[in-house]
Parts: C-alpha cells; sequence; structure tokens
C-alpha cells in the first residue's frame, strides 16, 4: 500500500489515504511483457503539489464513474477493473478490510 501511495505521490503530486483493495489483473505490455496490475480504493488525504510527472503521466484530472473518458491506459485489463470500480462505487463499498492492517487502524 505505501508503495501505491508513493507512486500516485510521485506521479501526480496528490496523496491519497487507501480505504480498500480492489483486485488484481493480469496484463500483457508493449507485446511481450506481462504485468501484474494491483487497484486500491483511495481518497485524497493532504495537501496535492499538482505536478505531473510527465514521463509517467499525459494528463490528470478527477471523473465521476459515469462520466469517464473512452480511452484509457491499459487497455487488456481497463474493462473489467473500472467495471470492478463501478459496482464498488455505485454500492459504496470504496472501503474494504485490508488483510495486512486491523479493521480500526483507519484509511492511513
Amino acid at each position: 500500500m505505501r508503495t501505491a501511495q508513493r507512486e500516485v505521490f510521485e506521479e501526480t503530486g496528490v496523496h491519497i489515504a487507501i480505504t480498500g483493495f480492489l483486485g488484481m489483473w493480469l496484463d500483457e505490455y508493449q507485446g511481450s511483457k506481462r504485468t501484474l496490475n494491483i487497484y486500491y480504493h483511495a481518497a485524497p488525504a493532504g495537501p496535492t503539489s499538482g505536478v505531473l510527472d510527465t514521463a509517467e503521466v499525459a494528463e490528470a484530472a478527477w471523473f465521476l464513474p459515469s462520466g469517464l473518458p473512452e480511452q484509457l491506459a491499459f487497455p487488456g485489463h481497463l474493462p473489467a477493473a473500472l467495471e470492478a470500480w463501478k459496482r464498488a462505487a455505485n454500492s459504496a463499498q470504496c472501503v474494504t478490510p485490508l488483510l495486512d492492517r486491523p479493521a480500526d487502524a483507519g484509511a492511513a
């Protein structure tokens, strides 16, 4: 989880608190590399620098589940990940138990 928090901040300038686990999806990258993509639920936490790492991120913006752009990164597994996220968001299930943290530890 700390890696996810660090990566989001490094690439977008946004501090986040992990609130739950969404899932994992396999994908193929550049035709020959396989990746395991791990997704968490998160919420903004603290100040943001607003500075994007342009070597990693072309742009960043906030969207409602019903207003996502047509083209996003990782098209191989993205439809399944977005469908899981939309179901979780629409059912208010974006805070889930995290196995490596006691339930009463909060989202930090």
